[in-house]
């Protein structure tokens, strides 16, 4: 069974494998396994550190040439490989090769985001669970979140009263790596033993709720129209651009019409994800999103959103596209039908 973040430390005290996987869910969770798997390395003298970037049209050519070449002058080194999307069959074939004949003084150090339960059965994930570090960040749960604020916190050397630590879940909503930074502010700002209560980490952190461009798009995926009309409210109210709330719904609304349409044909939600060119970790959001939407909605919401684009850019088009915007908001994530005609 692969480590959780929280079981790595015991086991880096070991000498390490030939090869060490991260992946996960949870982003912070993996770049922090990761950053003790390089610290780890770097104690049991491993001096150099290569990165690549590979994705399913390949790459791991490079990286293997790399780790069959000689340095003169170092004579451990981690090589590391950041993955986009799905690691893909010559990835898979690549990692189960590196353990049947590991290079000489090299530490292959995998990171993967989110995988998918097909993924988390398939041959190289039980060889790596097997015979190699394999780390796997599981999403904290809303019902968790509590928690692990309050054990964060202790390790970061803050003490937060109770109603400041259900102050600092309500600000964060989940999102571990606003909640992180906000505790390591507070951390600078206040002082050495001094206990925090709620008016103090209100006047010490800002409102890092997931209200981004992007967190709106999650909400209208997962069909949460009150979250999406909030979010929508604050991004107005924080003086963000109805061009960037646009761009970046634009591109969700062109994966989720292509795989909805994809899905129309094949009935097999993860097939038209792949087919539509949705990065693995996100296709949960998707196949969600897909089923609940039919095949066709996803289509008329990006032509929506294509006349908002144009009118928003006309003089005097600003309130407008901010209504449109509402309209939509409440369209796909399924509160209200969207009217047939643009509002004059």
């Amino acid at each position: 069974m692969p480590l959780t973040p929280d079981a790595l430390a015991a086991a880096l005290k070991r000498p390490l494998p030939p090869l060490a996987v991260v992946a996960g869910e949870e982003a912070l969770l993996v770049m922090e396994a990761a950053d003790a798997v390089r610290a780890a390395a770097k104690a049991q003298g491993f001096d150099e550190r290569e990165v690549f970037e590979v994705d399913k049209s390949g790459g791991w050519g490079d990286v293997l040439g790399a780790a069959n070449s000689l340095s003169l002058f170092v004579q451990r080194r981690v090589i590391e490989v950041r993955v986009q999307g799905a690691l893909g069959v010559e990835g898979a074939r690549a990692l189960t090769d590196w353990l049947a004949k590991p290079p000489p003084d090299c530490l292959l150090l995998v990171m993967l985001g989110a995988l998918d339960a097909r993924a988390r059965k398939a041959g190289w994930f039980t060889t790596v669970d097997r015979e190699a570090l394999l780390v796997y960040a599981w999403p904290v749960r809303p019902e968790g979140f509590h928690d692990w604020v309050m054990k964060r916190a202790q390790f970061s050397g803050v003490q937060l009263s109770a109603e400041a630590c259900e102050a600092l879940v309500e600000r964060t909503e989940g999102n571990l790596l606003a909640c992180a930074q906000d505790l390591q502010k507070l951390r600078l700002l206040v002082p050495d033993g001094t206990p925090v209560d709620a008016i103090t980490l209100t006047a010490a952190v800002s409102d890092n709720a997931r209200f981004g461009v992007f967190d709106l798009a999650d909400r209208l995926l997962s069909g949460d129209a009150e979250g999406g009309v909030r979010s929508l409210q604050r991004l107005r109210e924080e003086g963000t651009a109805v061009q960037e709330v646009l761009g970046g719904l634009l591109w969700v609304l062109r994966l989720w019409a292509k795989a909805a349409q994809a899905y129309g044909r094949t009935r097999d939600a993860a097939a038209a994800c792949d087919q539509a060119g949705v990065r693995r970790m996100q296709q949960a959001a998707y196949c969600t999103a897909i089923t609940r939407s039919g095949p066709v909605q996803p289509l008329g919401w990006l032509r929506w959103a294509l006349r908002i684009d144009a009118g928003s850019k006309s003089t005097g088009g600003e309130p407008t596209a901010w209504a449109d915007l509402l309209t939509l908001v409440l369209a796909a994530s399924g509160a209200a039908p969207l009217r047939s005609q643009r509002r004059t």
